[in-house]
């Protein structure tokens, strides 16, 4: 554990949450002055929420509360993480969430990504924002494309191997289509682990409105390359997707 939000000035509660029997994860639901609404921070898997103190300033000053969250396994959260577990902590960092405020945004991160997708085709949600898309079980074959590797065969062999290993759950492709929340895309065109080229794909499927922000920089670091601008853009969507969609209702 890096830092707390206290770390960075904020206003804090670190709150356990019962995930399924024995499971439990912990949460960190940082407050904002009159929080016009909260976004809930599905993180990647290389890191625990710790790291992910550092968009704070994306959204407080701004007026949107936040919560971080860790996986199983991760950071405070007890237990082992494993694939088959994480969107079952989603889904309950979520609902936890939506009792803090009415309008919940979920931002995925990487691997979060996906379950984002999964959780708000089923969930009711005020938006979406997904930073460095992944389609897990294309993964492999994507990168090998974007590295010039043209192998057919090996694509398929990739491909054989990865899909029987991922859940449904991840089938961004397929739960994408059923997320009719208003959606934010941020992809660096130098994403080094997640290709361009998948957030392409999902764009192909994802039904209206969903706005796509291409950047700059590696995998996960995109907000230290254009920060100015990266606050901006995801803030002016917040305001205007979240905040003045609801007034217009």
């Amino acid at each position: 554990m890096r830092e707390t939000p206290a770390t960075r000035g904020y206003t804090f509660d670190a709150v356990t949450l019962d995930v399924g029997v024995g499971r439990r994860i912990v949460v960190w639901h940082v407050h904002a002055e009159d929080p016009k609404a909260l976004v809930l921070v599905v993180p990647g898997s290389d890191a625990n929420k710790s790291r992910y103190a550092e968009g704070l300033p994306v959204f407080i000053p701004h007026g949107y509360d936040v919560v971080l969250m860790d996986y199983e396994g991760f950071g405070d959260s007890p237990g082992t993480p494993t694939l088959a577990h994480l969107v079952d902590d989603v889904f309950a960092a979520a609902r936890f969430a939506q009792t803090r405020h009415e309008h919940v945004v979920l931002f995925g991160a990487s691997i979060g990504t996906p379950l984002v997708a999964r959780v708000a085709a089923e969930l009711a949600l005020a938006g979406c924002i997904f930073e460095g898309t992944l389609i897990l079980r294309d993964e492999v074959e994507l990168w090998l494309r974007s590295n010039h590797v043209h192998l057919p065969h090996l694509w398929h062999v990739a491909n054989m191997f990865i899909h029987p290993q991922t859940p449904d759950d991840y089938d961004v492709m397929t739960y994408i289509a059923g997320v009719d929340e208003p959606k934010l895309f941020l992809h660096s065109i130098e994403d080094e682990v997640t290709p361009y080229a998948g957030v392409q794909r999902i764009l192909e499927v994802a039904p209206e409105p969903k706005t796509l922000w291409t950047m700059r920089g590696r995998h996960g670091r995109m907000i230290r390359i254009e920060t100015d601008a990266y606050i901006k853009t995801v803030v002016d969507w917040l305001d205007a997707h979240v905040v003045a969609g609801d007034k217009a209702k």
